[in-house]
């Protein structure tokens, strides 16, 4: 298994990293929280049911290894005052792959990017996409985590960008 590639995009003036391995980037949720104001945490996310349905369904359609039994167990507790899910239990528990976290100094939360987005949605409801054309004139979008009036979205990389048809 080879190293993943690491680069850095900005994001309201904020560092987010973002992991390249084989064709997948995995953004930063923790750098993603650096960028917004108040107090949010991945934990919190995770208690949400519809996190935990949104991210059932990514990890069936994306991964033939998730255990669809344990996540039953833990839809049914998600959202309840006395529910807890960490990212390391949310793993271990389902074999998910959408999410990695690591400890240390160089660690953090990492989510793929379609799961980065959703998070990015959760934080701050403002995120909206940006629609531009390439040189080809199809239609394409990309995904800013916390846009605001005035502030560029560039750069993000080209991996990041999703196409989608012209009507």
């Amino acid at each position: 298994m080879s190293k993943p590639k690491k680069s850095v995009i900005e994001v309201r003036g904020t560092a987010v990293t973002v992991l390249s391995t084989k064709d997948e980037d995995f953004i930063s949720l923790t750098d993603m929280l650096k960028a917004k104001d108040g107090d949010f945490f991945i934990s919190d996310w995770l208690r949400n049911r519809n996190t935990v349905e949104f991210l059932g369904i990514w990890e069936s359609v994306h991964n033939p290894r998730f255990n669809s039994g344990e996540f039953a167990i833990i839809k049914s507790q998600a959202g309840l005052n006395s529910y807890k899910l960490s990212v390391k239990e949310w793993v271990e528990k389902t074999n998910a792959i959408g999410l990695k976290a690591s400890a240390g100094r160089y660690g953090g939360t990492f989510a793929h990017k379609d799961i980065a987005f959703e998070f990015g949605m959760w934080i701050s409801p403002d995120s909206r996409f940006i629609s531009s054309r390439n040189s080809s004139g199809s239609r394409m979008m990309k995904t800013a985590a916390f846009p605001s009036p005035g502030i560029s979205t560039a750069p993000f990389p080209s991996s990041i960008i999703v196409s989608t048809p012209t009507r």
